[in-house]
């Protein structure tokens, strides 16, 4: 995962709903469903797995949850829900107000995995389209 954007001198973004699009190639854990998984960035520095998993679950069952990259201090996390309708439930929210009250966090799906097979089949559409 790489991150790329306008940062503080300090190393963060200068506004945290940017995080999610500063992060480059965060990917859902192998094996598991795209279309289940989102990047859900801005917990507060200290926040763990467990305690993002105990909150983002209110929005569905989470049957993964990884830690992502930080730009400056956050915490940021791929969480894989049990269907991707209940992905799709957090990114209609839009930005949540964490349990603390104050934080926002802002989600995103995760980036497509670059795989040889759709290398191919992008490559052989080009010649069909």
């Amino acid at each position: 995962m790489r991150s790329t954007s306008s940062l503080r001198v300090d190393g963060g973004p200068s506004d945290p709903s940017q995080i999610m699009n500063t992060l480059t190639e965060c990917y859902a854990p192998e094996d598991f469903d795209e279309a289940s998984s989102l990047l859900i960035c801005n917990f507060p520095p200290g926040c763990n797995p467990f305690t993002a998993r105990n909150y983002i679950t209110w929005w569905g069952p989470v049957i993964r949850i990884e830690r992502a990259p930080s730009v400056s201090q956050e915490a940021n996390f791929v969480v894989v829900f049990a269907a991707p309708e209940f992905a799709q439930k957090v990114l209609d929210c839009g930005p949540i107000v964490y349990d603390d009250g104050k934080t926002m966090l802002y989600s995103r799906r995760v980036d497509d995995r670059v795989t040889v097979w759709k290398k191919l089949s992008d490559y052989w559409t080009g010649f069909v389209g």
